[in-house]
């Protein structure tokens, strides 16, 4: 009679079908745990989720493989971004959760990167009970501005959708919410760009007229970019300019491009061509449809390109104006 899988032959057990690849995840999950990741083994270790979803014999093993070192090692090496890497340890915690049913509302609220190692070790040291968790506002509010997610909201409030519109500005009431009652914490410190970004939200929602407003791209786009510039400050000359203007409007005036004339003609000795062009450019990047043309300004520029004070760059921004509207269909 021939020997059977998981037998002894010749005083050495074979080992089941089931145990061989759980040899195999076990020494990923070690180098996971020891923060040796890296796209192929998270893609190994994936791939053993994968192929054992449907054993009932290594479920319960693979979840209580997903200890609080292999977790705490994942979410310190997130980054929130799109890379393969991090699409990786997403789809990997969320298989470990759905499939697996790994537990994870306990690392709730979740934080990645180098903050995470740090939060989860106390966690383990002190307990949930003297554990100073931090706040989901603390983990997201930064983030949220400076990841550009933000400036997405602000554009939506251009889209010809209502329902779309309505959601970007409850987002946006929200942030304005979250961000005032913002508080450090031994984690998290309140970032810097907090308060004008509090003041911009206001300045905003002071500016709108009616309910739901639809505004011009050319609207949006430059209170998208204004978010970008204050986490970018000290690396763009045009970010004075636009605080300035911010500060000595009680509202912008949505019918017209803001700080058109005071940027195109521009008075600053040392960065007019900077300001020239960062209009131009918004303008060229953001003029979309009939409606964004219609705004009170951008007739000018036909006159502007022929100026001997514009040099080659500007007419290169507004021939890519010109451009734009000949493209949109109504102008």
């Amino acid at each position: 009679m021939g020997k059977r899988k998981g037998d002894s032959y010749g005083g050495e057990k074979i080992p089941k079908l089931e145990e061989r690849p759980l040899a195999e995840f076990s020494k990923i999950c070690r180098k996971i745990s020891d923060d040796k990741l890296d796209v192929e083994v998270l893609r190994k270790f994936l791939d053993e989720l994968e192929d054992n979803k449907d054993n009932d014999s290594t479920l319960s093993l693979i979840r209580s493989s997903f200890d609080d070192k292999l977790i705490v090692s994942l979410l310190s090496t997130y980054s929130v971004t799109r890379s393969e890497q991090d699409e990786l340890i997403f789809t990997i915690l969320q298989k470990a959760e759905r499939v697996y049913q790994v537990e994870l509302p306990k690392y709730f609220p979740i934080i990645w990167g180098q903050n995470a190692k740090k939060n989860y070790e106390n966690l383990q040291k002190f307990g949930t009970s003297l554990h100073v968790r931090i706040t989901p506002n603390e983990v997201s509010c930064e983030l949220f501005a400076k990841t550009n997610c933000l400036a997405f909201v602000f554009t939506c409030c251009s889209s010809p959708h209502s329902t779309t519109r309505v959601l970007a500005y409850y987002c946006l009431q929200r942030y304005l919410g979250l961000i005032t009652t913002l508080q450090a914490s031994p984690i998290a410190e309140i970032f810097e760009e907090r308060t004008f970004l509090i003041y911009v939200l206001k300045l905003f929602r002071q500016s709108v007229e009616i309910e739901a407003q639809r505004l011009s791209n050319i609207i949006t786009h430059f209170f998208a970019r204004t978010v970008d510039l204050l986490f970018h400050a000290g690396e763009n000359p045009i970010t004075n300019a636009i605080i300035a203007f911010l500060c000595l409007k009680p509202v912008v005036d949505f019918n017209n491009v803001p700080e058109f004339y005071k940027l195109l003609f521009s008075s600053s000795t040392e960065h007019h061509k900077e300001e020239q062009n960062w209009i131009l450019m918004l303008i060229s990047e953001a003029l979309i449809e009939p409606m964004d043309y219609n705004l009170n300004g951008l007739k000018l520029l036909q006159g502007v390109f022929t100026s001997s004070m514009t040099d080659q760059t500007s007419r290169k921004h507004i021939l890519s104006i010109l451009k734009s509207c000949v493209q949109v269909e109504g102008i």
